[in-house]
């Protein structure tokens, strides 16, 4: 099962331990666009569950958003086209490419290398759901924050995801532009439950 992982030491949340995902086609630098980490998803006439459907094969290429809208229920939809065939996809199991490379993370970045500099301890790569770990490094605590507070604080990421079958699970990424790292900000429910840094691109997913 393809789920997105960033979950961690948290009380009540289990760690689980990730293997990296094989380097996705490198996403366009401006618009909004869509990759399906699955391979044949629905492909609905409507931004609606309840609407016509008919699954079909993703290929592995960068799709066009030009524009995306919520439901009812908060859930995101993209409007694509897959060959002569135009509809919509949900947000489960579809990487979202949203922003560009984030300054924000970078600055968060280099605050944090300033702190473990005058602690004496050499910045390194984490993941974590321990409020005081989260503050050494934002320099404030996001456990709990909502989707819309986390993007006030942080920007607009790089990339969003939201797992297949487990859709209670979303991933913020915002990619730093002058490293090859990302910062991620993992949503349990609506709400942010842990963060982590990583090596690599924003497009480079991390699943169990």
């Amino acid at each position: 099962m393809k789920r997105v992982l960033i979950l961690l030491t948290v009380a009540v949340v289990m760690t689980v331990s990730p293997v990296v995902l094989n380097a996705q086609p490198v996403a366009p630098s401006k618009g909004q666009w869509a990759l399906a980490l699955e391979g044949s998803l629905p492909l609905y006439q409507a931004p609606n569950s309840k609407a016509e459907s008919a699954y079909v094969e993703l290929p592995d290429k960068w799709l066009k958003v030009p524009s995306a809208v919520r439901d009812h229920d908060d859930n995101l939809w993209y409007k694509v086209q897959i060959g002569k065939e135009k509809g919509w996809l949900a947000q489960n199991g579809v990487l979202l490419k949203m922003g560009p490379k984030s300054k924000t993370a970078s600055d968060l970045y280099e605050t944090y290398a300033r702190n473990m500099k005058k602690a004496k301890k050499a910045p390194e790569l984490f993941e974590t759901g321990d409020p005081d770990e989260c503050k050494a490094f934002l320099g404030f605590n996001p456990l709990g924050m909502s989707e819309a507070s986390i993007q006030k604080r942080l920007g607009t990421p790089t990339m969003r995801y939201t797992d297949y079958i487990e859709s209670q699970f979303t991933t913020f990424s915002y990619e730093l532009p002058t490293k090859n790292m990302t910062f991620d900000v993992c949503m349990l429910d609506g709400k942010v439950c842990s963060i982590a840094l990583r090596n690599g691109r924003a497009d480079e997913i991390k699943l169990n």
